[in-house]
């Protein structure tokens, strides 16, 4: 009953948050593949690098084994290790998220021109990444990695746009800052978050 109650609150939190994310748009300009590139180079994004999510969330090699009776052991055991590999994958997302806003924070610091609406825009849909990835971890935990697949991906495309306009913040910034700004984003990763 706990577990129901929990999957039907989850599912309203997620549908809340998929409503807003898919709402949320691609950022106007597409940002400079030299920008993005630069800002990997700066900032690890361990969680957006992970470019096979389609072959981890597949089901079909999890039915297949299930529908075998000798073989249900090593389904439940892939079942669970893929439950653990999505679930360290939406961990480390999280982390991309919270690295790429504190980037951009330190951006802003910078000189990086933004005004309040977008700093507001983009706090705000990060807070609510961040509460959509939570909600999808419980869900996975819960429910198994071949639950909510299409929500997976949907989360991994909006880091993929903070991640975008990440660069685009990156681009805006003063000529000659660049050096300072990494420098300041090395010395903060030593120490930690």
């Amino acid at each position: 009953m706990n577990q129901l109650l929990l999957l039907l609150v989850a599912g309203v939190v997620l549908f809340v948050l998929f409503l807003v994310l898919s709402l949320t748009g691609r950022p106007r300009m597409s940002p400079d593949p030299h920008r993005l590139a630069e800002l990997e180079r700066i900032v690890p994004l361990n969680g957006l690098v992970f470019n096979q999510a389609e072959v981890l969330l597949n089901p079909r090699d999890y039915q297949m084994l299930r529908s075998h009776v000798g073989l249900q052991r090593v389904a439940r055991e892939l079942r669970r290790d893929r439950r653990n590999i999505v679930l360290l994958w939406l961990k480390l997302l999280r982390e991309d998220i919270l690295n790429l806003w504190r980037f951009r924070r330190l951006l802003v610091r910078g000189g990086a021109p933004a005004g309040l609406a977008e700093e507001f825009r983009v706090a705000a849909t990060s807070i609510l990444l961040l509460g959509f990835l939570l909600s999808l971890r419980v869900v996975v935990a819960v429910a198994g990695p071949f639950a909510v697949p299409q929500l997976i991906q949907l989360a991994k495309r909006q880091a993929e746009n903070a991640y975008q306009i990440s660069a685009e913040l990156l681009r805006r910034l003063p000529a000659g800052r660049l050096a300072e700004v990494e420098s300041q984003w090395a010395t903060r990763a030593r120490a930690g978050p």
